[in-house]
């Protein structure tokens, strides 16, 4: 069973990622997106506030 095109895995062994468009659900993504920054951002604060930045 082929999974991905020959075009798909060229693509991955040139560039070193994966394009696969409509994979995931826009909105997956953005709460991906929302989840990882309020975390980076907290990440952030606690390193400031310990002297650590």
């Amino acid at each position: 069973m082929k999974i991905l095109t020959d075009q798909q895995v060229g693509f991955y062994q040139r560039e070193g990622y994966l394009h696969a468009p409509d994979v995931v659900a826009q909105e997956a993504l953005e709460l991906a997106d929302n989840i990882l920054r309020d975390w980076s951002e907290w990440q952030i604060e606690q390193r400031v506030q310990g002297g650590l930045l």
